[in-house]
């Protein structure tokens, strides 16, 4: 005959009593107490020297920010910086020989002439 007894129900008892205190206990609590206090302590530390990157590193990205601020208004306050910009002057539409139209894209750039692109 099958046994329909439930393997679930064979759970292990729970004692609601105490356990009695002894010496072996008190000293397996006091050495899980001391475990965890060293585990928090080097978290602690392991803590602040990730702060301490985190710091450094938000300062250099404020140098960085501060210095790439600084060259852009060199930048601008710069007479050589017109002469490399360039701006584009709309198309102008040409009719070749076949009747067809081609554009052209004129640049000025305050070194240079104007020339024309085909495109």
């Amino acid at each position: 005959m099958k046994n329909l007894r439930n393997r679930g129900l064979n759970r292990p008892k729970i004692s609601t009593m105490p356990r009695f205190k002894s010496e072996t206990s008190e000293q397996l609590k006091l050495y899980k107490m001391v475990s965890d206090r060293q585990r928090l302590q080097q978290e602690l530390k392991f803590m602040a020297e990730r702060m301490e990157q985190l710091k450094q590193h938000l300062s250099d990205l404020d140098t960085q920010i501060e210095e790439t601020e600084q060259s852009i208004q060199n930048l601008r306050q710069s007479p050589s910086s017109q002469s490399q910009t360039t701006r584009v002057i709309p198309t102008r539409n040409t009719t070749n020989e076949k009747g067809s139209q081609r554009g052209h894209k004129v640049y000025e750039s305050n070194n240079f002439e104007t020339f024309y692109l085909d495109i």
